[in-house]
């Protein structure tokens, strides 16, 4: 069986896809600069993985045509109705989400899977996947998987608006900023869990995704807000991020998280 991986550059692509999909056979890469040549060869694999941000999938599948019996694979974080969009195509359609992202080791994977089929390639990619110790979460629509990521995806970004909103309160009352550098040096147990949170939601999330967020935010109720706002505030925030604690500190956290997950949290 061909695999091919649109988007092979990206983190899921080049992290997760690229090593995994090699030990069931042949992997096709395909990337921004790839010939047109190669990509030729990708549309006539047998399985081909879109792993790019959902936004960008009408104009990758536009025109293309695909037999029956092949199989076209989305791993996107939010679905948007993508079925009718892949099914136009004349493919067969199995949509997946890795809910860790690309660095949780295979053995402590949640993945959710909508309407699976267990037959032909998608029964073969599902057995994969389950013989090397993912758990596989089943969603009965897209509509349920957008609304349960919404609140698994919403909740935590919003709440680091409230962070920084109670940091702005503390520091209106000190009459001076407090750095989160000194916070992390006054670190409780308790409060370095809720730091861990803050910073690895914002250190780990795509821009395109966090200005989907704002408007979700918007959908549940907190328009006075205003979309504008909220995606300028997500945006200074990762700025503030980036700014004040450096590449180690930030990726340290992210161990800290994916340790977690690796321990058998799920």
């Amino acid at each position: 069986m061909i695999n091919a991986i649109i988007g092979a550059e990206g983190d899921m692509g080049k992290n997760l896809l690229c090593p995994l999909l090699s030990q069931m056979g042949k992997v096709i890469k395909i990337e921004k600069n790839s010939s047109k040549q190669k990509r030729q060869k990708a549309w006539s694999a047998d399985v081909i993985w879109l792993s790019v941000p959902r936004e960008t999938i009408p104009a990758i599948l536009k025109d293309v045509k695909l037999g029956s019996s092949q199989l076209v694979v989305d791993i996107c974080s939010v679905k948007k109705n993508i079925s009718g969009q892949i099914l136009k195509t004349g493919a067969t359609h199995l949509s997946l989400h890795p809910l860790q992202g690309p660095l949780v080791p295979l053995g402590s994977q949640k993945w959710v899977v909508i309407n699976p089929i267990f037959q032909g390639a998608s029964g073969r990619i599902l057995a994969f996947l389950k013989n090397r110790g993912v758990a596989l979460i089943k969603a009965k629509s897209e509509q349920e998987h957008d609304f349960m990521m919404s609140a698994v995806l919403c909740m935590p970004e919003f709440m680091t608006v409230v962070m920084d909103l109670l940091l702005k309160y503390l520091a209106a009352k000190k009459s001076q900023r407090i750095s989160l550098k000194k916070l992390l040096k006054w670190s409780t147990p308790a409060f370095n869990a809720l730091s861990c949170f803050y910073i690895h939601s914002i250190n780990s999330s795509a821009p395109w995704l966090r200005a989907e967020l704002a408007a979700e935010f918007a959908n549940w109720g907190f328009q006075k807000i205003g979309n504008k706002k909220l995606e300028k505030m997500l945006a200074n925030q990762h700025a503030a991020i980036i700014n004040e604690l450096s590449r180690m500190e930030r990726v340290n956290v992210g161990k800290f998280v994916n340790r977690w997950y690796s321990e058998g949290s799920g």
